[in-house]
């Protein structure tokens, strides 16, 4: 089993690397794993014993600097860590279009799959009012997951910092840097049609990733054409 205390001095290693190397602040940090964040890019970032989760709030360079990012940290993770093997891959994306109303969201959906949805209410005797097309799709060792849906932001919670009168620099450069990540937000957003896209990768060749996410662009891409009609 793994030295409890060598698992810390590899997650404390791997932190102020991070820090360093890609200007990641710490957040929270447990015996076997820490979160950081990129606030000014919407970037978050999880590791644990079992797995490196990188994520991006509302991207608009098409991804270039999440893709540098998960780079960068694939790199830290195989120098800090020395995985043994990598069991899976995945990247994941959400396209959202916005609707008046969740009257409009659900009849937006109804419309493209109104196939299906259709012979059904046939069958009961009764118009169908809401729809989510939920999809899976395999080839070779990739498994595509999607999913259209409605959805309604009930609440939308955006945190801002004030130093107190007395901070720091360094204290203040945090706060500034945390309330950044609220500017990024649409808190005018309520309703919406979402699409969801989870392509994952099962025992993936080394130094690869940079063309899994361009694959998973070329879906989202070809998707969101689709849909345009949103």
């Amino acid at each position: 089993s793994e030295n409890p205390d060598s698992c810390a001095s590899s997650f404390g290693q791997f932190m102020l690397y991070a820090e360093d190397q890609l200007r990641l602040m710490t957040e929270d940090v447990k015996p076997i794993g820490c979160k950081m964040t990129l606030p000014e890019s919407g970037v978050t970032v999880t590791v644990d014993a079992r797995e490196l989760t990188v994520t991006q709030e509302i991207y608009a360079d098409g991804g270039t600097e999440f893709i540098g990012i998960c780079q960068g940290l694939v790199k830290l993770v195989t120098e800090v860590f020395e995985p043994r093997r990598v069991e899976s891959n995945g990247f994941a994306s959400k396209t959202y279009w916005a609707m008046p109303s969740a009257e409009a969201a659900m009849a937006a959906i109804l419309k493209i799959g109104k196939g299906v949805s259709g012979e059904l209410a046939r069958d009961v005797e009764m118009p169908a009012r809401q729809e989510i097309i939920d999809c899976h799709f395999a080839a070779g060792s990739f498994d595509l997951h999607f999913q259209l849906h409605p959805v309604t932001f009930q609440s939308m919670t955006i945190q801002r910092f004030t130093p107190p009168p007395l901070a720091t620099a360094r204290h203040r450069n945090r706060l500034e840097r945390l309330n950044q990540k609220a500017e990024r937000m649409d808190t005018s957003l309520k309703h919406a049609v979402m699409m969801e896209l989870d392509l994952v990768e099962f025992d993936p060749p080394p130094a690869k990733i940079e063309k899994h996410f361009a694959e998973l662009r070329k879906k989202e891409q070809s998707l969101q054409a689709r849909f345009q009609v949103l």
